[in-house]
């Protein structure tokens, strides 16, 4: 459902409407703009625009393209730190490996004072 208000704004101003100028009513899932008397059942994340003289809910099109955008950023972001795990647990591996070579051409000594190759 589509809502649009007209009111008395300046002609020609386009765009988001900014957050601060809003709240959000979780109960109802009504967002309120402030100044007018009008409430929009969208979703809490979803933006409202000022469009010349009408308040209307951000398109689709802008609503699911942020969505993306943040879904590639989580993306990026997992990304990133599983190569730094991959990294450190090479990192170990190689340590390890010296560790067990350095062991393996190491004598032990036993708790009694023996030596053993």
């Amino acid at each position: 459902m589509l809502i649009i208000l007209t009111v008395d704004v300046a002609a020609g101003y386009s765009g988001e409407i900014d957050e601060s100028n809003t709240s959000y009513d979780k109960d109802k899932g009504e967002r309120f703009v402030k100044g007018i008397k009008v409430r929009f059942n969208v979703p809490e994340d979803r933006k409202i625009e000022r469009i010349g003289k009408a308040y209307i809910m951000e398109g689709m099109d802008k609503y699911f393209g942020r969505k993306i955008e943040e879904i590639n950023k989580t993306q990026e972001e997992m990304s990133k730190k599983l190569t730094d795990i991959k990294t450190e647990l090479s990192n170990m591996n190689t340590r390890m490996e010296k560790l067990e070579s350095t062991l393996a051409t190491s004598p032990i000594k036993t708790s009694d004072g023996e030596t053993h190759e």
